[in-house]
Parts: C-alpha cells; structure tokens; sequence
C-alpha cells in the first residue's frame, strides 16, 4: 500500500529535523509551487524549495504536528515550528495546505500567525553550520 499524504509530510518534517530531505524531494513535483506566508513570490520547482528548507542548515529546528485531515488530492497541517540558533529563538503555529497529483505535491499554502517578517529575518541573520 502506498504512504498516505500525511505519512509523507510527517516524513518529510522528520527528516528535515535531522537535516535530511530525501522523502520531501521525493514527494515534489518538479514543478511545484511553493507559497511562503508573507511572500508575495512562491517558490517555483523542486530545487528552489529544497534549496528553502535546508537554509535550516545551522539551526535546531522542532516541528510538532498537531493534526492533519486529508483526502485524495489535498492535506491540511496544524502544527507549531521553533527553530533556535546561537540563544535565538523562532516560534509560531501555522497551517499549511498542501495539493498532491498523485504521490507528488504540485503547489503549497502556508499561514502562520506569526509576523512574517520576523520569520524572514530569523532565517536571514543565521549563521552557517559550523562558524
């Protein structure tokens, strides 16, 4: 049988914890659109959005799933997301909708109810691993 949509999201978040993202590159579409909350641009293709998640690279990131409802092209996430880097931390729930063709996602919908921009700037001040 195959991974329900929400088998591969949580996944995905597991490994992305750890700093890996095979499950999640499996899982998207090459031509995937990618909406950021607060971004006025998404993301367009498999590369732009990995190359997104592991800017995580030098923070210790926590994503704590709280439910998800799904059917056979979408699935809905509420969950919490902290990262913490060098006595910084970066806090917010949010909500994600996430469209699947298939076993891939083709487009993602983010909403936090965090400021935006605060989010932004977290991830723009990181240091790289190991400086």
């Amino acid at each position: 049988m195959a991974q329900s949509h929400a088998d591969i999201y949580r996944r995905s978040m597991e490994e992305m914890m750890q700093g890996r993202s095979d499950t999640l590159s499996g899982a998207l579409a090459d031509d995937v659109v990618w909406h950021e909350a607060g971004s006025s641009q998404p993301l367009r293709g498999k590369q732009a959005v990995l190359d997104r998640f592991m800017a995580v690279e030098g923070a210790t990131p926590r994503v704590d799933i709280k439910s998800s409802l799904s059917d056979d092209e979408h699935l809905s996430v509420f969950g919490h997301a902290h990262f913490e880097q060098g006595g910084q931390t970066c806090d917010y729930d949010y909500v994600e909708e996430l469209q699947f063709r298939g076993d891939k996602i083709v487009e993602r919908w983010s909403f936090m109810d965090a400021v935006p921009a605060d989010v932004d700037q977290f991830f723009r001040n990181m240091q790289p691993a190991g400086s």
